[in-house]
């Protein structure tokens, strides 16, 4: 008989292992994020939810995927947090594919183990200058401080033509900017030292569209997950064995023939990156759903419970962690490939500007509503 229980993550409202303030704040969150977006006003309650996020070390990521509207007419307290997270998170370098197409290089096929790098925060700076949260003034301090570091000045520099094209800013200010950043060497163009089979595919659906009907077409792109999969969907484990079941199909956005992501408990529990603890493997303990056979739902829950308490220490591993929610539930198919084949949009208005990576769901605001309500839902950890 197989058994399952929904993944850790769908768990924590309902069992109080989400602190009230996270609660309440992730319930004013998606409360006014559902409501039809012409008609949208945000009130002092939403965005002081949005600064308890804002102000909790381990959640202040959340930055990069708020939906720009909420920017304008602001409150000022808003503002002065949202700023400071902001000037933070410039010494923050990401993984640029992350947030564009997700053609991230294989471990073993990075040159001499790089991967290409963004200051993805400098990238959002358009929208702080339209909604008068970044003044010119301070963004040539921004850039005359920031003379050693390249890697963030190219990614200011990234966004001047979209500055230039939406008239944002004066062609005085755009010279200036451009002036400053304009003996920056162009960024180093990392090849593959191969070409797998999976990234030929990968590259082969982004470019030619997202073929397949939809499976589940009336789902929640910002979840419960578990009611994306019935139990025949389930693939059944081995007599005793343990198995964790995720992918595209249980987040919503699977097609007829899109597999399902699954995984053997005691094979990653005898992989030392990948057991109970690691943070390269905490999307799949969370994100996914736990099937056992032959054990009754109170086992299931008692190795859930067993593999949390390995993430709760606080520290960098349990920020690290935390990302990897952040990369598999906001990143990882829902921008790369999930976001466009369950609304078919493919063009943005940011689509042009490939310096900055807009052709890609990232500067949409109906991807930034979802994003920042899983962010809410799901990127946590008690």
């Amino acid at each position: 008989m197989i058994t399952f229980i929904k993944p850790i993550v769908e768990y924590y409202k309902t069992t109080g292992m989400m602190d009230q303030k996270r609660k309440s704040a992730t319930a004013t969150i998606c409360r006014y994020l559902r409501k039809d977006t012409r008609h949208r006003h945000y009130s002092a309650e939403f965005y002081q939810a949005i600064e308890a996020l804002l102000n909790s070390a381990y959640y202040q990521r959340v930055l990069l995927y708020l939906p720009f509207d909420i920017l304008i007419d602001a409150p000022e307290s808003f503002k002065k947090t949202y700023m400071r997270i902001w000037y933070h998170m410039l010494k923050t370098y990401d993984a640029r594919e992350n947030f564009h197409e997700g053609d991230v290089f294989e471990v073993d096929a990075r040159p001499s183990g790089k991967i290409e790098r963004i200051v993805k925060c400098a990238h959002l700076t358009p929208w702080l200058l339209q909604a008068g949260f970044l003044r010119v003034a301070e963004l040539c301090d921004i850039l005359h401080n920031a003379k050693d570091d390249e890697l963030l000045l190219r990614s200011f520099a990234d966004t001047w033509d979209y500055i230039a094209d939406k008239n944002i800013l004066s062609n005085k200010a755009i010279k200036t900017l451009k002036n400053i950043t304009g003996k920056i060497p162009a960024a180093e163009k990392l090849q593959p030292t191969y070409i797998s089979e999976k990234r030929l595919e990968w590259l082969k659906e982004c470019k030619e569209g997202f073929s397949g009907q939809l499976l589940t077409p009336k789902a929640h792109l910002e979840g419960p997950f578990s009611p994306n999969l019935s139990s025949m969907d389930i693939p059944e484990p081995k007599k005793g064995e343990v198995i964790f079941v995720g992918g595209s199909r249980l987040k919503g956005y699977g097609v007829d023939g899109s597999d399902l992501d699954t995984y053997s408990f005691s094979k990653l529990y005898n992989n030392p990156m990948l057991r109970p603890g690691s943070p390269h493997s905490a999307h799949i303990y969370f994100n996914s759903m736990i099937v056992g056979r032959d054990m009754g739902k109170d086992v299931l829950k008692s190795i859930a419970s067993t593999i949390m308490s390995f993430y709760s220490p606080n520290g960098v591993r349990k920020a690290r962690s935390i990302e990897r929610l952040e990369i598999d539930l906001l990143q990882y198919r829902l921008l790369h490939k999930g976001f466009q084949r369950f609304t078919g949009k493919t063009l943005f208005s940011t689509s042009k500007y490939t310096k900055m990576d807009g052709d890609c769901p990232f500067y949409d605001d109906e991807y930034r509503k979802i994003a920042t309500m899983l962010y809410a839902k799901y990127v946590y950890m008690p």
